[in-house]
């Protein structure tokens, strides 16, 4: 059995979530609704693990869908790009 981590690029990320690449640097940092994605930089590029995608996409859809997070404290550009990145969630995975 072999034990080889699959990394994707930001690109991969995002055609396998059917997103941007800039969504996809966007859930890197600042993340969706205080869910980060995980990845690492590696030669000047983010890298993503397989695992890491998927259980973010599976954390944010339970959230989404049950909305058991609180919601983006304060006001301006901050809370309005949690807004967008959750209705883009909703939209994405129909939740």
């Amino acid at each position: 059995m072999s034990c080889v981590t699959e990394y994707l690029t930001v690109s991969e990320a995002a055609i396998r979530c059917a997103v941007s690449q800039r969504a996809i640097r966007r859930w890197l940092s600042p993340g969706v609704r205080g869910v980060r994605l995980r990845g690492e930089m590696m030669g000047g590029t983010w890298r993503i693990k397989a695992v890491d995608l998927d259980a973010f996409v599976a954390k944010c859809t339970t959230i989404a869908a049950g909305d058991s997070l609180p919601a983006v404290v304060g006001s301006g550009s901050t809370a309005s790009r949690a807004t967008a990145a959750r209705e883009e969630l909703r939209r994405r995975f129909g939740v």
